[in-house]
């Protein structure tokens, strides 16, 4: 009896050690972790820990703009591979929402334990085949049960459509060649994004600058400017790395001010531009935006006094710096 149980407990031992594990790495908004084993063991139609061989490791995250991406490890191969020698497949899903990708979750490992599955019995129905006719009883080798079809949300998920993003963004600028010393100003903007292209549009007005001559006569200057820019970003785990490049044109213009007869004047203000920017997510659909860049005159008008006492001209490269707060839809 000793021996009996002895053995029993052993092998009940190697049972459990080598029953399917799921891991999972997920932020509390995605469910309760046992919500993906009790859907995936109601697909397979068995419990998990019935099936040797084969582990899982599920990590979700939420990137930027309010987007969320599932990385699931499979961990091991079909039974009978040897432990020392299993294979890591990876799997990488994105969705819109947490509660989709645990759902596709799910439904990817019970597919995966089907497809493991499937493959041994194929095995066995091949080893029947080859064996002699002699060793064979008639009628023992029962055809193969197709496998039901993956619920719909398989083929949505693990294929998703191109996906349209895009959002809108406030935020304070700071320049510094553009005008006389340093000047700040308001901002706005708008993208949207495309197969990894980000197409954005914007627009600022620089608050007034003053520079005077050393007999107090000068002028009080402003800059107003719409821009587009095409940019290249790159997704950082919460963050999104953005290169960018445009164009800028607006109109610059100044007044008068310590003479008798103060008047206004103006130039049209065009100018090439480049810009870094990181994107750091801060909420479901919000995002904070910090950017850095140049933008390059590509006309400098001079402004004087009486057409003859020159005040200000626009530097050859502007240095351009801002932050803004992204709502993303």
């Amino acid at each position: 009896v000793t021996v009996g149980l002895a053995c029993g407990g052993a092998i009940g031992a190697a049972t459990a050690a080598g029953a399917a594990e799921i891991r999972f790495h997920l932020p509390d908004e995605c469910g309760e972790k046992r919500d993906v084993v009790d859907q995936a063991e109601a697909l397979l139609g068995r419990p998990l820990a019935s099936v040797p061989g084969v582990d899982f490791e599920v990590d979700i995250i939420q990137t930027a703009s309010a987007r969320w991406r599932m990385r699931l490890d499979t961990i091991g191969v079909a039974r009978g591979s040897d432990p020392t020698t299993a294979a890591r497949k990876t799997r990488e899903l994105r969705a819109a929402s947490c509660a989709e990708l645990a759902e596709a979750a799910a439904t990817a490992i019970a597919l995966t334990v089907r497809s493991l599955e499937g493959d041994g019995e194929g095995d066995r129905d091949r080893k029947t085949r080859s064996a002699p006719s002699r060793s064979a009883p008639p009628l023992t080798v029962a055809p193969t049960r197709p496998s039901p079809a993956p619920p719909a949300i398989v083929s949505r998920v693990t294929s998703p459509p191109e996906h349209l993003r895009a959002a809108l963004a406030v935020g304070a600028m700071g320049d510094a060649g553009s005008l006389p010393g340093v000047g700040a100003g308001l901002e706005m903007s708008g993208w949207v994004q495309l197969r990894g292209v980000r197409l954005a549009t914007s627009g600022a007005v620089l608050a007034p600058r003053e520079k005077r001559l050393s007999d107090g006569s000068g002028g009080n200057f402003q800059l107003a400017f719409g821009a587009i820019d095409v940019c290249a970003p790159r997704e950082l785990g919460r963050s999104t790395f953005l290169l960018c490049g445009g164009f800028e044109l607006g109109y610059l213009w100044a007044t008068g001010i310590g003479v008798n007869r103060p008047r206004q004047g103006g130039a049209v203000w065009d100018a090439a531009r480049a810009e870094l920017g990181l994107s750091v997510s801060i909420g479901p659909s919000m995002a904070m935006v910090m950017r850095g860049g140049a933008s390059v005159p590509l006309s400098r008008p001079d402004f004087a006094l009486g057409g003859a006492i020159p005040v200000h001209r626009p530097s050859s490269v502007a240095g351009r710096a801002g932050v803004d707060v992204e709502l993303a839809f």
